[in-house]
C-alpha cells in the first residue's frame, strides 16, 4: 500500500512539471526554449521563444524523431485521413 501512495504520487509530480525545454533546428531553423505539447503520428505541436507551432516529425533530426517514435508508415496514415476529412468538409459547405 505504501509502495502504491509513492508510485502515485511519483506520476502525479511528474504530470504536473513542464517538460524540459531545450533548443531545435529543423530545416535551417532553429527554435529556442522548445517545450513540448501533443505528439501526433506525423507531427510535434510546441511552444518556443517565438509562440506556437507545429513541426513535422519527418523534418525533425533523426535523435528527436527517435525520441518521439516516428514511423513513416502511421505517419502517412494520418496525412491520409486528415486529407480525406478536409476533402469531406469542402464538399459539404
Amino acid at each position: 500500500m505504501k509502495t502504491r501512495k509513492l508510485v502515485m504520487l511519483v506520476l502525479i509530480g511528474i504530470s504536473v512539471l513542464p517538460l524540459k525545454a531545450e533548443d531545435w533546428t529543423v530545416n535551417g531553423k532553429t527554435f529556442h526554449n522548445v517545450v513540448v505539447g501533443k505528439v501526433e503520428p506525423d507531427r510535434v505541436h510546441i511552444t518556443y521563444d517565438g509562440g506556437l507551432g507545429t513541426v513535422l516529425l519527418a523534418d525533425l533530426p533523426a535523435d528527436l524523431r527517435k525520441k518521439f517514435n516516428y514511423d513513416p508508415a502511421q505517419a502517412a496514415n494520418m496525412e491520409q485521413e486528415r486529407s480525406a476529412a478536409q476533402q469531406q468538409g469542402e464538399v459539404a459547405r
